[in-house]
Protein backbone atom coordinates (compact mmCIF):
# COMPACT_ATOMS: atom_id res chain seq x y z
CA UNK A 1 0.00 0.00 0.00
CA UNK A 2 1.40 3.38 -0.96
CA UNK A 3 1.69 6.34 1.35
CA UNK A 4 -0.84 8.31 -0.77
CA UNK A 5 -3.47 5.61 -0.36
CA UNK A 6 -2.80 5.50 3.35
CA UNK A 7 -3.23 9.26 3.73
CA UNK A 8 -6.40 9.19 1.65
CA UNK A 9 -7.97 6.49 3.79
CA UNK A 10 -6.92 8.27 6.95
CA UNK A 11 -8.66 11.38 5.60
CA UNK A 12 -11.88 9.43 5.15
CA UNK A 13 -11.71 8.18 8.72
CA UNK A 14 -10.80 11.37 10.52
CA UNK A 15 -11.54 14.41 8.38
CA UNK A 16 -14.98 13.31 7.11
CA UNK A 17 -16.37 13.14 10.68
CA UNK A 18 -14.94 16.60 11.26
CA UNK A 19 -16.79 17.96 8.22
CA UNK A 20 -20.01 16.23 9.33
CA UNK A 21 -19.56 17.77 12.71
CA UNK A 22 -19.09 21.30 11.40
CA UNK A 23 -22.17 20.86 9.20
CA UNK A 24 -24.23 20.05 12.33
CA UNK A 25 -24.74 16.39 11.31
CA UNK A 26 -24.86 14.22 14.47
CA UNK A 27 -22.01 11.76 14.89
CA UNK A 28 -22.13 8.29 16.40
CA UNK A 29 -21.62 4.82 14.97
CA UNK A 30 -20.77 6.23 11.54
CA UNK A 31 -17.86 8.24 12.91
CA UNK A 32 -16.68 5.31 15.00
CA UNK A 33 -16.65 2.97 12.00
CA UNK A 34 -14.82 5.53 9.88
CA UNK A 35 -12.14 5.92 12.52
CA UNK A 36 -11.90 2.15 12.94
CA UNK A 37 -11.49 1.86 9.16
CA UNK A 38 -8.61 4.35 9.27
CA UNK A 39 -6.91 2.55 12.11
CA UNK A 40 -7.21 -0.74 10.25
CA UNK A 41 -5.51 0.96 7.34
CA UNK A 42 -2.66 1.90 9.65
CA UNK A 43 -2.43 -1.74 10.78
CA UNK A 44 -2.23 -2.97 7.22
CA UNK A 45 0.38 -0.38 6.38
CA UNK A 46 2.57 -1.09 9.41
CA UNK A 47 1.61 -4.80 9.61
CA UNK A 48 1.94 -4.78 13.41
CA UNK A 49 -1.15 -4.96 15.75
CA UNK A 50 -3.80 -7.59 15.29
CA UNK A 51 -7.33 -6.71 14.29
CA UNK A 52 -8.56 -7.62 17.74
CA UNK A 53 -6.03 -5.38 19.43
CA UNK A 54 -6.90 -2.59 17.07
CA UNK A 55 -10.58 -2.74 17.90
CA UNK A 56 -9.67 -2.25 21.54
CA UNK A 57 -7.35 0.59 20.57
CA UNK A 58 -9.88 2.42 18.37
CA UNK A 59 -12.07 3.93 21.10
CA UNK A 60 -9.00 5.15 22.99
CA UNK A 61 -7.60 6.79 19.86
CA UNK A 62 -10.98 8.20 18.98
CA UNK A 63 -11.70 9.74 22.40
CA UNK A 64 -9.76 12.99 21.89
CA UNK A 65 -11.39 13.39 18.49
CA UNK A 66 -14.85 12.81 19.91
CA UNK A 67 -14.19 15.46 22.55
CA UNK A 68 -13.21 17.89 19.81
CA UNK A 69 -16.22 16.92 17.70
CA UNK A 70 -18.58 17.36 20.65
CA UNK A 71 -17.23 20.87 21.16
CA UNK A 72 -17.75 21.88 17.54
CA UNK A 73 -21.02 19.97 17.23
CA UNK A 74 -22.80 21.80 20.05
CA UNK A 75 -26.01 23.24 18.67
CA UNK A 76 -26.44 26.95 19.39
CA UNK A 77 -29.42 27.83 21.58
CA UNK A 78 -32.22 28.97 19.34
CA UNK A 79 -34.00 32.25 19.90
CA UNK A 80 -37.71 32.45 20.59
CA UNK A 81 -39.69 31.63 17.43
CA UNK A 82 -41.06 34.78 15.83
CA UNK A 83 -44.64 33.50 16.06
CA UNK A 84 -44.36 33.22 19.88
CA UNK A 85 -42.60 36.53 20.53
CA UNK A 86 -44.54 39.15 22.46
CA UNK A 87 -45.47 42.36 20.68
CA UNK A 88 -47.03 44.16 23.67
CA UNK A 89 -45.62 45.06 27.08
CA UNK A 90 -47.94 46.16 29.88
CA UNK A 91 -45.62 47.05 32.75
CA UNK A 92 -42.87 49.65 32.47
CA UNK A 93 -41.79 53.03 33.73
CA UNK A 94 -40.94 54.96 30.59
CA UNK A 95 -42.45 58.40 31.23
CA UNK A 96 -39.77 60.90 32.30
CA UNK A 97 -39.62 62.42 35.74
CA UNK A 98 -42.67 60.73 37.29
CA UNK A 99 -41.22 57.97 39.45
CA UNK A 100 -38.10 55.81 39.88
CA UNK A 101 -38.09 55.01 36.16
CA UNK A 102 -36.91 57.30 33.38
CA UNK A 103 -35.24 60.52 34.49
CA UNK A 104 -35.57 62.39 31.20
CA UNK A 105 -36.83 62.09 27.63
CA UNK A 106 -33.46 60.86 26.34
CA UNK A 107 -33.54 57.94 28.75
CA UNK A 108 -37.15 57.23 27.79
CA UNK A 109 -36.31 57.10 24.11
CA UNK A 110 -33.27 54.94 24.73
CA UNK A 111 -35.51 52.29 26.32
CA UNK A 112 -38.23 52.64 23.69
CA UNK A 113 -35.78 52.18 20.82
CA UNK A 114 -34.65 48.93 22.42
CA UNK A 115 -38.27 47.81 22.74
CA UNK A 116 -38.65 48.38 19.01
CA UNK A 117 -35.43 46.48 18.29
CA UNK A 118 -36.83 43.57 20.32
CA UNK A 119 -39.97 43.48 18.20
CA UNK A 120 -42.47 45.21 20.48
CA UNK A 121 -45.23 47.14 18.71
CA UNK A 122 -47.42 48.28 21.63
CA UNK A 123 -46.35 49.64 25.00
CA UNK A 124 -48.54 50.29 28.02
CA UNK A 125 -46.37 52.17 30.44
CA UNK A 126 -47.39 52.20 34.09
CA UNK A 127 -46.00 54.97 36.34
CA UNK A 128 -46.11 54.34 40.05
CA UNK A 129 -49.00 55.85 41.99
CA UNK A 130 -47.94 55.83 45.64
CA UNK A 131 -49.64 58.45 47.79
CA UNK A 132 -46.62 59.35 49.95
CA UNK A 133 -43.92 59.10 47.27
CA UNK A 134 -45.32 59.35 43.74
CA UNK A 135 -48.71 61.09 43.91
CA UNK A 136 -49.32 60.73 40.19
CA UNK A 137 -52.60 60.81 38.37
CA UNK A 138 -53.99 61.72 34.94
CA UNK A 139 -52.93 65.32 35.49
CA UNK A 140 -49.21 64.39 35.67
CA UNK A 141 -49.22 61.30 33.46
CA UNK A 142 -51.00 62.74 30.41
CA UNK A 143 -48.46 65.55 29.71
CA UNK A 144 -45.51 63.17 30.10
CA UNK A 145 -47.19 60.68 27.77
CA UNK A 146 -47.73 63.34 25.12
CA UNK A 147 -44.07 64.37 25.33
CA UNK A 148 -42.96 60.79 24.71
CA UNK A 149 -45.47 60.34 21.88
CA UNK A 150 -44.11 63.42 20.13
CA UNK A 151 -40.54 62.11 20.44
CA UNK A 152 -41.60 58.74 19.01
CA UNK A 153 -43.34 60.43 16.09
CA UNK A 154 -40.30 62.64 15.43
CA UNK A 155 -38.13 59.53 15.06
CA UNK A 156 -40.77 57.62 13.12
CA UNK A 157 -40.55 54.59 15.39
CA UNK A 158 -43.08 51.83 14.58
CA UNK A 159 -44.54 51.57 18.08
CA UNK A 160 -47.58 52.92 19.93
CA UNK A 161 -47.59 53.90 23.58
CA UNK A 162 -50.39 54.40 26.10
CA UNK A 163 -50.34 54.90 29.83
CA UNK A 164 -52.09 53.25 32.74
CA UNK A 165 -50.59 53.04 36.23
CA UNK A 166 -49.07 50.72 38.79
CA UNK A 167 -51.10 51.39 41.93
CA UNK A 168 -49.60 50.72 45.33
CA UNK A 169 -52.04 49.00 47.65
CA UNK A 170 -52.34 51.62 50.38
CA UNK A 171 -55.18 53.49 52.04
CA UNK A 172 -55.29 56.05 49.24
CA UNK A 173 -55.87 53.28 46.70
CA UNK A 174 -58.54 51.77 48.93
CA UNK A 175 -60.27 55.16 49.10
CA UNK A 176 -60.27 55.46 45.30
CA UNK A 177 -61.98 52.09 45.03
CA UNK A 178 -64.47 52.82 47.81
CA UNK A 179 -65.34 56.24 46.36
CA UNK A 180 -65.75 54.76 42.87
CA UNK A 181 -63.08 57.05 41.43
CA UNK A 182 -62.13 56.05 37.88
CA UNK A 183 -58.89 54.11 37.78
CA UNK A 184 -56.25 54.19 35.07
CA UNK A 185 -56.51 50.94 33.14
CA UNK A 186 -55.07 49.23 30.08
CA UNK A 187 -56.68 46.84 27.62
CA UNK A 188 -59.96 45.35 28.81
CA UNK A 189 -60.22 47.31 32.11
CA UNK A 190 -57.11 45.71 33.56
CA UNK A 191 -55.85 47.44 36.72
CA UNK A 192 -52.22 46.82 37.64
CA UNK A 193 -51.40 47.04 41.35
CA UNK A 194 -48.61 46.01 43.71
CA UNK A 195 -48.34 45.43 47.44
CA UNK A 196 -45.60 45.99 50.01
CA UNK A 197 -42.78 43.52 49.51
CA UNK A 198 -42.33 42.38 53.12
CA UNK A 199 -45.76 42.15 54.69
CA UNK A 200 -49.06 41.03 53.22
CA UNK A 201 -51.74 43.75 53.47
CA UNK A 202 -54.63 42.59 55.63
CA UNK A 203 -57.09 43.95 53.06
CA UNK A 204 -55.53 42.34 49.99
CA UNK A 205 -58.45 39.94 49.41
CA UNK A 206 -60.92 42.77 50.02
CA UNK A 207 -59.26 44.96 47.37
CA UNK A 208 -59.38 42.13 44.83
CA UNK A 209 -63.07 41.56 45.59
CA UNK A 210 -63.92 45.28 45.37
CA UNK A 211 -62.12 45.64 42.04
CA UNK A 212 -63.89 42.61 40.59
CA UNK A 213 -67.33 43.78 41.74
CA UNK A 214 -66.61 47.22 40.27
CA UNK A 215 -66.09 45.70 36.83
CA UNK A 216 -62.30 45.86 36.81
CA UNK A 217 -59.87 43.02 36.16
CA UNK A 218 -57.20 43.25 38.87
CA UNK A 219 -53.65 42.32 37.87
CA UNK A 220 -51.13 41.66 40.64
CA UNK A 221 -47.70 42.87 39.60
CA UNK A 222 -44.79 40.45 40.11
CA UNK A 223 -46.28 38.12 42.75
CA UNK A 224 -43.00 36.18 42.69
CA UNK A 225 -41.18 39.10 44.34
CA UNK A 226 -43.21 39.38 47.57
CA UNK A 227 -41.28 37.99 50.49
CA UNK A 228 -44.46 37.18 52.39
CA UNK A 229 -45.11 34.56 49.68
CA UNK A 230 -41.64 32.98 49.75
CA UNK A 231 -41.92 29.30 50.65
CA UNK A 232 -45.72 29.53 50.86
CA UNK A 233 -46.96 27.91 47.68
CA UNK A 234 -50.40 27.13 49.12
CA UNK A 235 -50.94 30.83 49.75
CA UNK A 236 -49.88 31.62 46.17
CA UNK A 237 -52.42 29.11 44.86
CA UNK A 238 -55.11 30.57 47.13
CA UNK A 239 -54.35 34.04 45.82
CA UNK A 240 -54.40 32.82 42.23
CA UNK A 241 -57.82 31.23 42.80
CA UNK A 242 -59.23 34.48 44.23
CA UNK A 243 -59.74 35.92 40.75
CA UNK A 244 -56.69 38.18 40.54
CA UNK A 245 -54.53 37.89 37.44
CA UNK A 246 -50.80 37.26 37.80
CA UNK A 247 -48.13 39.27 35.97
CA UNK A 248 -44.62 37.83 36.20
CA UNK A 249 -41.56 39.99 35.61
CA UNK A 250 -39.40 38.76 32.75
CA UNK A 251 -36.26 39.58 34.72
CA UNK A 252 -37.39 37.30 37.54
CA UNK A 253 -36.89 34.35 35.18
CA UNK A 254 -33.30 35.50 34.73
CA UNK A 255 -32.71 35.56 38.48
CA UNK A 256 -32.18 39.32 38.44
CA UNK A 257 -33.81 40.03 41.82
CA UNK A 258 -33.05 36.96 43.93
CA UNK A 259 -33.19 33.16 43.84
CA UNK A 260 -36.55 32.73 45.64
CA UNK A 261 -38.21 35.07 43.12
CA UNK A 262 -36.67 33.13 40.25
CA UNK A 263 -37.85 29.83 41.72
CA UNK A 264 -41.43 31.06 42.15
CA UNK A 265 -41.49 32.58 38.66
CA UNK A 266 -40.28 29.33 37.11
CA UNK A 267 -42.86 27.32 39.06
CA UNK A 268 -45.64 29.67 37.96
CA UNK A 269 -44.54 29.11 34.37
CA UNK A 270 -44.35 25.33 34.82
CA UNK A 271 -47.89 25.25 36.21
CA UNK A 272 -49.28 27.80 33.75
CA UNK A 273 -50.25 30.13 36.59
CA UNK A 274 -49.61 33.48 34.95
CA UNK A 275 -51.59 35.73 32.65
CA UNK A 276 -49.10 38.43 31.68
CA UNK A 277 -45.35 38.81 31.32
CA UNK A 278 -44.13 42.33 31.96
CA UNK A 279 -40.71 43.85 31.60
CA UNK A 280 -41.06 46.24 34.56
CA UNK A 281 -38.40 48.20 32.72
CA UNK A 282 -37.18 51.20 34.69
CA UNK A 283 -33.78 51.98 33.19
CA UNK A 284 -31.77 51.23 30.02
CA UNK A 285 -29.69 48.75 32.03
CA UNK A 286 -32.80 46.58 32.36
CA UNK A 287 -33.02 46.35 28.59
CA UNK A 288 -29.44 45.13 28.49
CA UNK A 289 -30.24 42.45 31.07
CA UNK A 290 -33.27 41.27 29.10
CA UNK A 291 -31.29 40.66 25.94
CA UNK A 292 -30.60 37.20 27.38
CA UNK A 293 -34.30 36.29 27.48
CA UNK A 294 -34.75 34.82 23.95
CA UNK A 295 -32.37 31.94 24.75
CA UNK A 296 -33.85 31.24 28.19
CA UNK A 297 -35.73 27.93 28.43
CA UNK A 298 -38.23 29.13 31.05
CA UNK A 299 -38.99 32.25 29.00
CA UNK A 300 -39.64 30.17 25.89
CA UNK A 301 -41.95 27.96 27.91
CA UNK A 302 -43.79 31.00 29.24
CA UNK A 303 -44.37 32.29 25.72
CA UNK A 304 -46.07 29.02 24.81
CA UNK A 305 -48.83 29.85 27.33
CA UNK A 306 -52.00 31.75 26.30
CA UNK A 307 -50.70 35.05 27.64
CA UNK A 308 -53.05 38.02 27.63
CA UNK A 309 -50.25 40.27 26.32
CA UNK A 310 -51.36 39.18 22.85
CA UNK A 311 -54.89 40.51 23.38
CA UNK A 312 -54.19 44.04 24.55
Amino acid sequence: MSLKILLGQLGIGFFVPTILCLRKIPLGKIAYKLMLYSLCTVRQFLNRPTSQHLRLLAPVCALPLFIMFSFFNRRPKEDVPEALALVADMHSHLLPGLDDGSDNIDESMDMIRTFVDRGFQRLYTTPHIIHDFYPNGPETIAPALELVRQAIAAEGLPVTIDAAAEYFLDEAFMDKITNKEPLMTFGDRYVLFETPFLNEPIYLRQVIFELLTSGYKPVLAHPERYQYLFGKWAKIEELFDSGVLFQVNAMSLLGHYNKPSQDIAEKLVDKGMLHFIGTDCHKPKHQEIMKALPKLKSYKKALELPLLNRNI
